[in-house]
């Protein structure tokens, strides 16, 4: 089955087939609704940057995706039921933000899953499958993009050709054919849509990943989490007994931190500069 890395994205696991989960709506609901919730107990941020559904679901703008594309009767079921996070600058997983479909450009932007469509006019679209949609899309740039599909209950994290590692990217010798290929998001590698999304609820309940105040995620493999891992499981209790308050202010003090840091580095970086010039002239 594949595997999920530490950045969230899908890579190829061993021989043993993917198994089959069926589709059941309240299962992706209950897991998405708890991720959000978890991050926001993190997070140094206003609830309000999620919009919960109200009774009855939300109100969807379907005016608003690409002419002649359909949406399945179960996906914009299950769309009515999720909440949203409504702040673009906010990372659900490490460098990926949740699309806004309650918004008109958010809800084209979920109908994407084929990553040509950003380079095309709308007439010429290639349309969605109506069981399929996008989650989530890059911090800073319009990729990477995790692909919903209904239909087979599974995500694909859908990037850059270089990432896409399966038996045609390695044999074919044609570099447009194998840019081609990365485009639709079923050649890259699948997982069940359950399994990723409690992968993600464990690896913040385990403080794999850790919310920071800028709207990014610390992960495992940076060299400062071990430290804030500790922070926050022994000294502000989490999961179970969580100081949050106490945990919230911490962070923000974490996060100027770092941002200190970094300006020493380039204050560093400038005074070699600087140096070079110098000797050089």
């Amino acid at each position: 089955m594949a595997t999920m890395d530490l950045h969230g994205r899908i890579h190829p696991g061993d021989e043993d087939p993917t198994p089959n989960i069926p589709y059941d709506e309240d299962v992706l609901v209950s897991l998405i609704t708890e991720i959000y919730k978890t991050i926001l107990r993190l997070r140094p941020a206003e609830e309000a940057f999620v919009v919960w559904p109200p009774p009855g679901g939300h109100q969807l703008d379907l005016s608003a995706i690409p002419p002649g594309d359909i949406v399945h009767p179960r996906l914009v079921s299950l769309m009515k039921r999720l909440p949203v996070y409504k702040s673009c600058r906010e990372c659900v997983v490490p460098s990926m933000t949740a699309v806004d479909f309650l918004r008109s450009e958010g809800m084209r932007q979920s109908r994407l899953v084929n990553l040509r469509n950003y380079d095309l006019p709308d007439d010429q679209f290639v349309l969605a499958p109506p069981t399929a949609m996008v989650l989530l899309t890059g911090w800073h740039d319009l990729t990477p993009i995790l692909v919903l599909d209904i239909s087979d209950n599974t995500v694909r994290w859908v990037g850059d050709t270089e990432n896409l590692e399966d038996d045609y990217t390695k044999a074919e010798k044609d570099p447009e054919k194998v840019a081609n290929w990365c485009y639709d998001y079923t050649n890259w590698p699948e997982m069940p849509a359950p399994v990723y999304f409690e992968r993600v609820l464990q690896n913040y309940l385990e403080a794999a990943w850790i919310p920071n105040s800028v709207g990014s995620v610390w992960t495992l493999d940076e060299p400062v989490m071990a430290e804030r891992q500790r922070l926050l499981k022994e000294e502000y209790g989490w999961p179970s007994n969580f100081r949050e308050g106490a945990w919230k202010e911490k962070a923000e003090d974490l996060m100027q931190e770092d941002i200190d840091k970094i300006e020493e580095e380039r204050e560093t970086v400038r005074a070699l500069l600087a140096a070079r010039v110098v000797k050089t002239s």
